[in-house]
């Protein structure tokens, strides 16, 4: 019986813009997990999810992720994202552009593994009070 290749998710973060340039080196913009809006709903025009997965050579999977509001409905939840581990590392961006949030709160963001939850980040959608002008 054959093993599966180990493989463990080191690294996750939540920003503006993620790339990785030629050289293989990981480029963010504006990391965050915080969006203020004066109410809602409110659309955030672009964020990207940046996942790095560390383990064994070869093996294929798939990345997940699910959004989920404070209500605990799941307001995103693309299509898996398959990849293989062709080194130790597996640098992956998901993208989300014009995403609505209909409440104030603690967002998840659920990250999975072949269809095991092996994380969730913390979005939080704050109320603020419209500036006063003096």
């Amino acid at each position: 019986m054959t093993q599966k290749p180990k493989i463990e998710l080191s690294s996750a973060l939540i920003c503006e813009a993620a790339t990785v340039d030629r050289q293989n080196r990981a480029i963010l913009y504006g990391i965050f997990n915080q969006i203020n809006a004066q109410e809602v709903p409110t659309t955030h025009p672009q964020f990207a999810i940046f996942c790095v997965w560390e383990g064994t050579v070869g093996g294929k999977h798939e990345q997940g992720i699910k959004i989920v509001a404070p209500s605990g409905k799941a307001i995103v939840s693309p299509p898996p994202m398959p990849f293989e581990m062709t080194g130790s590392h597996a640098r992956l961006i998901s993208q989300f552009n014009l995403m609505r949030f209909e409440e104030f709160g603690t967002y998840r963001i659920e990250i999975s593994l072949d269809g095991e939850t092996v994380k969730e980040l913390p979005l939080d959608v704050i109320k603020i009070e419209p500036r006063k002008e003096s």
